[in-house]
């Protein structure tokens, strides 16, 4: 299994990582992801990404889903970057 795939099911059996709050900036893109709207969700991180009201947690947070929907889409170069910024602002995804 590789490294990339392996974070990704740990992110999953671990409800998306413990560092998810009760409410945060995700919970939009979290909901696209758990209906399979795998292209809605992407656009709405793209979306919040661009904006500048998101702090360090909900960054994390976003992240955290972006990887499921990136391998949910098979686009692992997308996993891979992804899982490499989220290792830069939280050492406990590295």
């Amino acid at each position: 299994m590789s490294r990339a795939l392996a974070v990704v099911a740990a992110l999953t059996a671990l409800g998306l990582a413990p560092c998810v709050r009760a409410q945060d900036a995700a919970d939009p893109v979290r909901a696209l992801y758990r209906s399979a709207d795998f292209e809605a969700a992407i656009a709405a991180a793209d979306a919040l990404e661009a904006g500048d009201t998101l702090d360090r947690a909900d960054v994390v947070a976003l992240l955290e889903v972006r990887v499921l929907i990136e391998a949910a889409l098979g686009d692992d170069a997308a996993v891979d970057r992804d899982l490499r910024r989220l290792a830069v602002l939280d050492r406990a995804h590295a």
